[in-house]
């Protein structure tokens, strides 16, 4: 495949991301382990997560994206947390 792999720093405890690049092509990894649902403090917990995955995507729009994730919630059920991520 002969790449360059990149870690990049994502200031936070619950996301990580590797570049993946060569002469064809370019791949951003994120792999997100968001927080349940529980209560305030969760909830801005979980919403900061997005903030942090929402700026490391538009930082790399030279990138296929491709996330792996545990983002805590069912979406056949209307939930806080369902709805923000709706939103996302």
């Amino acid at each position: 495949m002969n790449a360059c792999a990149h870690v990049l720093t994502t200031h936070s405890t619950r996301i990580c991301a590797l570049k993946l690049t060569n002469s064809v092509f370019r791949f951003l990894f994120v792999n997100a382990y968001m927080a349940h649902e529980g209560g305030t403090l969760m909830t801005e917990e979980f919403a900061d997560q997005l903030d942090f995955l929402e700026n490391i995507i538009a930082t790399k729009v030279d990138c296929h994206i491709v996330i792996g994730e545990d983002f805590n919630v069912d979406v056949s059920r209307q939930r806080v947390h369902t709805a923000i991520l709706k939103s996302f």
